[in-house]
């Protein structure tokens, strides 16, 4: 398997995408500035932690830029575990996010943007007891993103967003058949929910 090539070329598609995110109010900068960054991690994971079955846990870091910008990358891991069965998923994204509608302190805003992201789900199972299947299942996912993130006293972010899109490529590793399973095959709108928590420095 290979996803590298597609990878890189969605990636450059949305490298080209960013000037169109409020250029018009950005034609004067000639120069990029960073204006600080944060470190978060998913409120929602976390409770669903606490009172489910199975646990999981995002973190991200953001970057700011010409206090319209930034680049918002996370990674975010779930396991679950059921009598002869365990399945996990890791999910690596990426934000590239537009900051409009600031306050007068130009701090806590509305954003929208685009997201990519790289979504790898594992599933084992003992055959002795159970009759799943084996298998990897590799996925590039992208659409767009949106949200409003708050500023508190200065450094608190609460960071809630959701994410809108569809699976762009993906690839399964097994060695027994999985057409018959709904479970490999996840077309369609994919949606999230996330609710940043964190600090900014």
């Amino acid at each position: 398997m290979n996803i590298f090539p597609a990878f890189s070329n969605y990636i450059l598609t949305t490298i080209l995408l960013i000037p169109s995110f409020g250029f018009s109010q950005s034609r004067h900068r000639s120069s990029v500035t960073l204006e600080g960054f944060s470190v978060k991690a998913d409120a929602l994971s976390l409770l669903n932690t606490a009172i489910g079955e199975s646990t999981s846990y995002s973190i991200s870091g953001e970057l700011y830029f010409n206090d319209e910008y930034s680049l918002n990358s996370g990674l975010g891991m779930e396991r679950e575990s059921e009598p002869y069965l365990n399945r996990s998923k890791k999910i690596f994204a990426n934000q590239l996010r537009w900051y409009f509608m600031q306050d007068d302190c130009n701090c806590s805003a509305f954003f929208a943007g685009i997201y990519f992201s790289s979504v790898m789900f594992r599933q084992s199972a003992d055959h002795h007891h159970n009759n799943a299947v084996d298998y990897n299942r590799y996925s590039l996912e992208g659409g767009l993103c949106g949200g409003y993130q708050a500023l508190l006293a200065g450094h608190f972010v609460v960071d809630p967003v959701v994410q809108a899109g569809l699976e762009l490529y993906h690839h399964i590793q097994s060695t027994e058949p999985v057409s018959s399973s709904a479970d490999f095959h996840n077309k369609g709108l994919q949606l999230r929910m996330q609710l940043g928590i964190g600090y900014r420095f």
